[in-house]
Formats: structure tokens, sequence, C-alpha cells
């Protein structure tokens, strides 16, 4: 932002040509005008700092890998001559072929199910059937392979979040005063409605055995070894589910906010009042992105995949500016805490990271 090409270039009115235009012009009318070749490369440097810097502003994705079986992206599309901007996180298991096959087709089979419809109720059902048709090429390839999958579908124009999600990669609206998780939870081990759901299919609930032969971990449906039966793929479990939960909720674009998509690597580390802190701490959603990743790791260490995505909505209110002198990233404080579920409360205590 401070680089200043065009001030650079006028400055070269004061500087005496020694070759070229110099043979031939009066010293007296280069004395007012800037070297053309200097002007020229103004331009190019211009253009180039605004559209990057734009583009971090208004969007970032942060992942340190563990696995490789995180993937993330953002796309814009007219859809019927509105500008509709859609974001994706997909964690995959039992190999990354399931999240890399959400990664590269869910987003473009969005716009194509929708139709030229940038309406709320099509942009549900354009999700669910983008859904339901990257399951099917997952489940063509593997019979084992899974992944979550959150997309939020971005409607500036009218000021609408549209959110369709499978398992625990979740999102959250964060506004001035207040953060709003946009996701449904899915975990067996927060979700009766998922129990229920899991028992009636025909499963049986357990937990994964380790080396020692104890039972531990979280609760999982078998057959399949699932903690989450809302996911792409994942043939191999009967309880297996790809029907998305899916709503839309309104947010004012005059006022600012932000929207922020994480793996569980983050919801597993950080609550959802520490992931809006992380993002009101930063100046552009890609700082927001790398701080939101960079407190989870500080956190709890880098155990899993962990993956963020934010956009800005509109022009957020804060710009963290009085935070530079003494919030900066390696003085986070380590949490105390591990949060079970995004849906927790920031203000109660949790158990250590250990």
């Amino acid at each position: 932002r401070d680089l200043k090409p065009a001030a650079g270039a006028e400055s070269t009115k004061l500087m005496a040509a020694a070759a070229g235009r110099s043979s031939y012009i009066p010293e007296e009318v280069l004395r007012d005008v800037p070297d053309p070749g200097a002007m020229g490369v103004a331009c190019w440097l211009t253009a180039l700092v605004t559209e990057n810097f734009m583009e971090v502003a208004c969007r970032g994705i942060c992942q340190r890998s563990k696995k490789g079986e995180d993937f993330a992206g953002w796309s814009q599309a007219e859809v019927g001559g509105e500008a509709v901007e859609l974001l994706l996180v997909a964690d995959g298991h039992g190999g990354a072929e399931a999240a890399r096959l959400c990664h590269l087709r869910a987003l473009p089979c969005v716009v194509a199910e929708a139709a030229g419809d940038a309406s709320a109720a099509s942009l549900r059902a354009a999700c669910s059937r983008a859904i339901e048709s990257v399951n099917a090429d997952v489940i063509a390839a593997s019979a084992t392979a899974g992944s979550t999958i959150t997309i939020v579908a971005i409607n500036l124009g009218r000021g609408e979040l549209t959110v369709a999600n499978l398992g625990d990669s979740a999102a959250l609206l964060i506004e001035s005063e207040g953060e709003h998780l946009l996701t449904e939870e899915h975990r067996l081990s927060q979700s009766a409605e998922e129990c229920d759901r899991v028992l009636l299919a025909g499963c049986t609930f357990g937990q994964s055995v380790n080396s020692e032969g104890i039972a531990a971990g979280p609760i999982r449906a078998f057959p399949g070894g699932l903690a989450v039966c809302r996911t792409i793929g994942d043939a191999d479990c009967p309880a297996a589910s790809a029907t998305p939960s899916l709503r839309t909720v309104p947010f004012d674009a005059s006022a600012g906010a932000a929207v922020c998509v994480c793996s569980d690597g983050v919801w597993d580390a950080l609550s959802i009042g520490k992931v809006a802190a992380s993002v009101r701490r930063s100046r552009t959603a890609n700082e927001a992105a790398e701080r939101v990743v960079g407190a989870a790791v500080k956190a709890c260490g880098l155990r899993d995949d962990t993956t963020a995505v934010v956009s800005w909505l509109g022009t957020p209110a804060w710009d963290g500016s009085h935070y530079e002198a003494t919030q900066k990233l390696s003085r986070y404080e380590a949490s105390p805490s591990r949060t079970q579920s995004p849906t927790t409360s920031p203000d109660v205590s949790y158990e250590a990271c250990a």
C-alpha cells in the first residue's frame, strides 16, 4: 500500500537526461517532463499493486498441512447478472482424493446448477445438487475415501450468505459486535439428532482402539468408523449421508463484516470467540486467515491439517491498527483449552490441549 510508483516516475523530471531524447529535445522542455519509460513502468506497477492488494485485502486463505488432506478455495461468478462469491473448505479422510474432487468440482457445479438464478432458494438448491454430484464422483472413485465440505455463497448485492455443510468444517459470520455460527454441528459426540439418525441406519457406536489395545478417542459409527457421518463419500459406512445442512442468513454490507470458514484443525484448538478476535485484529482478510491458523497452531501444535478461508463483507469497521504495537502474532497466548465443538460458548473453560 505504501509503494508509490507514480511519484517515483515524476521525480525523474529532476534528473538530467544523458542519452536518447537528450540529443534532440531542448533541456528546458525535458525539465518539466518525466522520463516516459519510468512512467510506463509506474503504470504497470500501480496496476499490479492495486490488484494484488485488493485481492489480499478482500479475501485470504491460509493452510498448514500435516496430512495433506485439507483443500480450500474461492471463486467469483456472475449468476443471472448478479455477482456471487463462493468459498469452500473440504477436509478429507481416508486419503486426499475425496477432498481434492470437492475442491475441483464443487464450486463450478454450484454455479452451473444455479442456472442464472442468484436467489437464496436457488443457491441452496444448487449447493445441494452440487454436493450430490460430487458425492457420486467420490463413491465411484473410492469405496473408503471421504471428506467434509462447507460452501458459502456470498451475494453482496442482496446482503445474503447461503451456507451448505457436511461434517465439522464450520463457518462463522463475524460482525463488529458479535459472531454467529453459520453451520450445523454434525459430530456424533455433539449431535443427538445425528446419533438417532445413525442408529436408525443400523450402525453401532464405539471407539477406536489404540496401539495398547485401549478404546480411545471420539464416538464413532461402525461399520465405517466415522466420527462424522454427514460426509462426501465414505461408501463403506451405511449411515453416511451427503444431505447437507442448508441455510441463508442476511448481513449488512454497509456496516461491514467478515465470514471465516475453517477445518477442524482450527475448531479443535480455538473457540469461536478466539477465532473472531483474531479476525478483528486484522487489517486484511489474508492477514486474518494467517492469524487464525497461526493462533490454532500456537495453541495446540500442528496436530492436524489446519485451514482458514476469510472474506470481507463490505468494509469491516475494524482495521487492526490499535493492536499493532502489542498484539503481534508471535505473542498470541497459547489457549489453555481445547474446544470440543465450534458451537461451544467462548466464555466456558476447557480441558488442556495435551
